[in-house]
């Protein structure tokens, strides 16, 4: 009787160890995850940044910038996300001048973004505002720059070459 007890008390701890790493192991899979889809909530030293990721742009702006922005959005308009839907459809002529069609079209990337966080449960910190801030930085360089996963979408190359021009590299090390 004994060494049936002891039997079985083993396989209750093996069971609820097994269960244990199993949630750590999903724990910690969320807690990267959401890292990777919102690197500023990672506790890395502050990088300053410069170039045209450290500034923001709206209607009335104009300059390389400006294009990188239109660059990026067009990418993103075409890449073939489908987590959620586009409502502008607009493609973006790259006169790097912030007129209106970028104004509607960077509205929809920052819609496209709350919805996308709202279906992996979290909140984005990106408004939309229809100027491009640091969170609306964030959103172009991810999906246009840093993890193009898309890489086929008509506009790749420019986009990442934008990305490249604007500064997006500095982002992912904030």
């Amino acid at each position: 009787m004994f060494m049936q007890q002891k039997r079985f008390s083993g396989g209750y701890v093996h069971v609820v160890a097994l269960i244990a790493a199993v949630i750590v192991v999903a724990v910690i899979t969320l807690i990267v995850v959401n890292m990777r889809r919102n690197p500023a909530t990672t506790n890395a030293p502050a990088v300053s940044l410069s170039g045209c990721v450290s500034k923001t742009f709206g209607s009335g702006s104009s300059g390389h910038c400006v294009g990188d922005i239109q660059t990026l959005v067009n990418y993103m308009e075409n890449s073939g996300l489908t987590e959620c839907p586009f409502t502008g459809g607009t493609q973006l002529a790259l006169s790097s001048v912030y007129d209106n069609p970028t104004v509607l079209q960077v509205q929809s990337v920052q819609g496209w973004a709350g919805c996308y966080a709202k279906q992996e449960g979290f909140t984005s910190n990106v408004q939309q505002t229809g100027t491009v801030d640091k969170a609306t930085w964030g959103e172009l360089c991810t999906y246009g720059y840093i993890n193009p996963s898309h890489n086929g979408a008509a506009g790749s190359a420019k986009s990442i070459a934008a990305g490249k021009d604007a500064g997006c590299a500095q982002l992912q090390q904030s």
